[in-house]
């Protein structure tokens, strides 16, 4: 089991660090596409000028604050404390025995109490989305397209990042705020590669639609 979960850790390690290579190489390459395709008559706007360095400069730290990269990071955090409180391997054991850790008594009452709040939060946003006065519903009384929808989703991984940690710390699997808050942030040095493709890929964007689309 931890053979599997190591390779596929790996797996996406290397992943993203291909992915993180090509974005890179392609946005060093369109600085000077644009400056050639300018050139040559083509409807570009040269990178290499005042205005693209301008552009590029202000999109920079707009690329630390996407939506997108909120998401990732959430979803890091969330992920490490999933696997370093134990809880995933329990759900994991719930699912099918033959897979994950057979729990003790503490870990059974734990992983009860965490799995209570968990269902307590997606009860209530059940509730929040039914009915035509629903609050969760957009002005047209739809849940999807919403603007909420990215809130909804960073509350769902802030809440299993929390009932992780509830789980725990009752089964003593976090013992001390400094195993605690270590839990938040281990994932970052696995997945960490992940915020970088992120943020690669919101420049990317932005310097294409400025540079290739007039």
């Amino acid at each position: 089991m931890n053979k599997q979960m190591h390779r596929k850790t790996n797996y996406i390690q290397k992943t993203g660090n291909i992915l993180l290579l090509i974005m890179v190489s392609a946005l060093a390459i369109l600085f000077p596409f644009s400056w050639i395709g300018e050139s040559i008559g083509l409807p570009f706007n040269n990178m290499l000028t005042g205005e693209g360095i301008r552009y590029f400069l202000s999109i920079l730290p707009l690329s630390c604050s996407t939506h997108m990269m909120s998401l990732t990071i959430s979803l890091i955090i969330c992920i490490s404390t999933w696997k370093e409180s134990g809880f995933g391997k329990q759900i994991l054991y719930n699912i099918n025995h033959q897979t994950g850790v057979k729990p003790t008594f503490r870990q059974r009452q734990a992983f009860n109490i965490a799995l209570t709040f968990l269902c307590i939060y997606f009860f209530t946003m059940v509730c929040m989305s039914i009915g035509n006065n629903a609050v969760l519903l957009n002005i047209e009384g739809e849940l999807l397209p919403s603007e909420q929808m990215m809130g909804i989703i960073l509350s769902t991984l802030i809440t299993l990042t929390f009932v992780s940690l509830l789980y725990g710390i009752m089964s003593h699997q976090l013992r001390g705020w400094n195993n605690i808050i270590s839990s938040l942030y281990t994932g970052f040095g696995t997945y960490g590669v992940w915020i970088l493709v992120v943020m690669t890929a919101t420049l990317l964007y932005d310097a294409i639609l400025f540079a290739l689309i007039p």
